[in-house]
């Protein structure tokens, strides 16, 4: 029988910082992108934890009708989430280079405004599609509840 940690691979979730918009996108990225596993692992630990309570929120975590991770509605918010957290980290870190020249830096802000204003028009029904993907990966059905 495997562990939960092995279950994910050894994924260790990050933890928030406030400052850093890096730490953002790495705390949504592990999620993002293992998904399907934190959820097998949450449904291990509901199913074959000593402690009632911790055997309660684990399910709750992986099956929950309003926040589960296994929602459709998570999965998509999750995936938006994570694109625009990537977008804005990246600019961030050209915007953190000690020398940068005013051009340089207002090329990326427009960049970044025009990125937001495409997702608007594409972005989520793109993210949509990506999502419905995951969720058909989990046995999740590919709609809004």
């Amino acid at each position: 029988m495997r562990t939960p940690k092995e279950m994910v691979g050894g994924l260790t979730l990050k933890p928030l910082s406030e400052t850093r918009w890096e730490s953002r996108v790495e705390s949504v990225q592990e999620i993002r992108f293992q998904d399907p596993k934190i959820r097998d692992a949450l449904d291990y630990l509901a199913e074959n934890f000593d402690d009632p309570k911790a055997r309660s929120d684990a399910d709750a975590l992986a099956t929950s009708e309003t926040h589960g991770i296994g929602r459709f509605e998570f999965l998509f918010g999750l995936v938006i989430w994570y694109d625009l957290l990537f977008i804005v980290n990246t600019v961030s870190k050209v915007m953190q280079i000690e020398n940068i020249a005013i051009d340089t830096a207002l090329v990326q802000l427009k960049g970044l405004l025009s990125y937001f204003r495409n997702y608007r028009e594409v972005g989520f029904e793109a993210a949509k599609a990506e999502t419905k993907i995951i969720a058909e990966s989990m046995d999740v059905e590919p709609k809004f509840q």
